[in-house]
């Protein structure tokens, strides 16, 4: 799939391969229903993709009867799908019946389209899942600028408070230095400058690690926002932290207060379509997480 390819897109492309058990129904039904008007003009042409056992029965009413059935599943399948498993559970059995009466060219036929249904499902389960871990970030402009952490930059300075903190912003992010008498300021701006660049361009990275530790403390949260393409990240991070013990950058990632509720249709379990709606947790929680090399992350208090 071409990455390319907008979120609308996809959930387009999604929605109509989950339409293939609907039209295969009502395909069939009319396929079926043909087949029986062929029986009572007493023609010899057969739709090999409709059912053969009406066959067995004889007659037109038969044939017209499971078009009936299936036309009406593949109405009310749209809300309730388990009734396609039914379906298609009954046209696999009469592949099996076209098989055993040695009706080949039927068998064959009736297999290619129970193969291009499951291949439509599968690509449509693939999309959808793609289409929930994915989550779309605009890519701001000044992210790509250099991150400068000179005292002229600064955007607010605390010298009233142990440690002392130089404060700077880079796009949506705040940056703080901790320094002290004993570490002045020069020196931890300066240790602070030699890894800020490269702890910007892996805040992706960070927030996938902070997500799965999240999962842990809220996964009904998570469960839901799987299952649906959402519009924006529910975390950012806040700020990237120099403390002054160490010289390894701390991420501190939280929700992301802009985040709104996201709604979408998903399937269930059982396949029935359902309303999911996606709002932040009621907490406040911090995700801590200390930078300890590339693409290294520990968590801490």
């Amino acid at each position: 799939m071409s990455a390319a390819q907008s979120p609308e897109l996809m959930q387009f492309r999604v929605e109509r391969m989950r339409r293939a058990p609907r039209n295969w129904c009502f395909w069939v039904a009319a396929f079926t229903a043909v087949n029986g008007i062929l029986v009572g003009v007493q023609s010899d042409m057969t739709i090999l993709a409709g059912f053969v056992v009406p066959y067995l029965i004889g007659g037109v009413g038969p044939h017209l009867a499971v078009a009936i059935i299936l036309a009406v599943i593949g109405y009310f399948g749209q809300t309730k799908r388990p009734l396609y498993l039914i379906a298609l559970v009954a046209y696999a059995l009469d592949a099996m019946l076209a098989g055993i009466l040695q009706l080949w060219a039927g068998l064959f036929m009736h297999v290619v389209i129970l193969v291009f249904v499951a291949i439509a499902l599968n690509g449509a389960r693939l999309l959808q899942k793609q289409l929930a871990q994915t989550v779309q970030q605009p890519v701001q402009p000044d992210r790509l600028m250099a991150i400068n952490l000179s005292p002229s930059k600064m955007y607010g300075h605390w010298t009233h408070c142990e440690p002392k903190v130089c404060e700077f912003q880079h796009g949506s992010t705040m940056i703080y230095v901790n320094y002290s008498d004993k570490k002045p300021m020069e020196s931890r701006l300066a240790v602070a400058q030699a890894t800020i660049e490269a702890a910007f361009k892996e805040t992706e990275n960070a927030l996938e690690f902070a997500r799965q530790i999240s999962e842990n403390k809220n996964p009904e949260f998570w469960r839901n926002a799987r299952r649906i393409p959402l519009k924006q990240s529910p975390l950012i991070v806040f700020a990237v932290r120099y403390p002054l013990d160490g010289d390894l950058p701390v991420y501190e990632i939280s929700w992301d207060s802009t985040f709104g509720p996201e709604s979408g249709v998903a399937l269930s379990e059982d396949w029935m379509e359902e309303q999911v709606v996606v709002q932040l947790p009621e907490n406040d929680d911090i995700i801590y997480l200390q930078r300890v090399g590339v693409q290294r992350y520990a968590q801490i208090a």
